[in-house]
């Protein structure tokens, strides 16, 4: 799959990636602007054609890849200007992960991490070779402790999305 998603990467392919997080599919929808062996990096866009963050996945959890869909064309006709004049992130060809949670981390960004046991809201506080620790935030956006995840089980990581927005509008009121 490598292959073809560095030919998505090249040409700037608005897709639709299905990856299964253990517990049900997820649906996202964006361009790759990085991969690795075991990674890829999408700058993600909702259904209006706004943009919606950036998600980090895991290879192995994406179940298959659309592209030219007729959904995709709808969108693509809507996207607005703040899509295009977002925020971007510069990335390098190898270890996307680590660079992309040492980016959140240094930045004090909210994030969600998505495991195939569970989905954690928090900023990262420590991050290690092996493991993350992240400062936990319920559904409520009140501090939860702490967390550490294994970076093996983690599947996605998404940053700046509507959601993320939301509850990190929670934390700070």
């Amino acid at each position: 799959m490598t292959v073809n998603i560095e030919k998505l990467f090249i040409k700037k392919v608005l897709c639709e990636i299905y990856e299964y997080n253990g517990e049900g599919k997820n649906f996202h929808v964006g361009y790759i602007v990085a991969q690795d062996k075991n990674f890829i990096i999408i700058k993600s866009v909702t259904c209006y054609g706004k943009n919606d963050g950036f998600q980090c996945i895991r290879i192995n959890n994406i179940m298959k890849i659309r592209y030219e869909t007729r959904y995709l064309k709808n969108i693509e006709k809507i996207m607005v200007e703040n899509y295009n004049n977002s925020k971007n992130i510069e990335f390098i060809k190898e270890d996307i992960f680590v660079k992309f949670a040492e980016n959140i981390n240094s930045n004090n960004i909210l994030c969600n991490i998505i495991t195939e046991y569970d989905s954690c809201y928090g900023y990262i506080d420590k991050l290690f070779d092996e493991e993350i620790i992240l400062k936990q935030y319920n559904d409520n956006g009140d501090s939860d402790g702490y967390c550490i995840l294994p970076i093996d089980d983690v599947i996605c990581v998404s940053i700046g999305s509507e959601d993320e927005i939301k509850f990190e509008q929670l934390i700070n009121n």
